[in-house]
């Protein structure tokens, strides 16, 4: 993004620098830029941090300590799966930045290690290539391919299943 705002303010003809026009116009960069993609990964941040800032990650956190009487590894499995179903629909980045610390406010209420809840959510929100709203990658094949979601979906439905179960247990095992 810094390199485009620069492409703005260098000149296009060095010798007049007063009246020169930059290296691009504005009618490109509106043209070129994967605006989608910006508003996207902006989006998430941005209600990660109203998240974070109204205290509504720590009263979540909070409210989740009912799910203390369960197991650490079935607490573990419903928070990876509820993380891996929201990341199909929500923007990885910006869920992972809503949800961890939810999962370090629940951990410290459960007196648990907050990696065992992190790090399953982490890695099974990574997992998330059905729907272009997954991540900014996916948003960037979906555009410029023209794609369908119905052409997105059947395609690794079967397949993020299972690297995510793989990865569950991998993590499970180190715990």
């Amino acid at each position: 993004m810094m390199v485009v705002v620069l492409l703005f303010v260098i000149p296009a003809q060095p010798t007049d620098i007063v009246r020169s026009p930059g290296l691009v116009s504005w009618r490109l960069v509106q043209a070129k830029l994967p605006w989608s993609v910006i508003l996207l990964v902006g989006s998430g941040f941005a209600l990660a941090e109203s998240t974070r800032v109204s205290g509504l990650s720590q009263k979540i956190g909070h409210f989740l300590g009912g799910l203390g009487h369960l197991p650490p590894g079935v607490l573990m499995i419903v928070l990876a799966i509820i993380c891996s179903v929201m990341s199909e629909v929500i923007c990885n980045a910006g869920l992972v930045t809503i949800l961890l610390p939810i999962f370090a406010t629940l951990a410290e209420d459960l007196n648990i290690n907050p990696l065992l809840l992190m790090i399953p959510a982490t890695i099974t929100s990574n997992f998330c290539f059905m729907l272009p709203v997954g991540t900014p990658a996916n948003t960037i094949a979906y555009e410029h391919a023209r794609l369908k979601i119905s052409d997105m979906v059947p395609a690794v439905e079967r397949h993020t299943a299972r690297w995510k179960w793989i990865c569950f247990g991998r993590v499970h095992s180190c715990m």
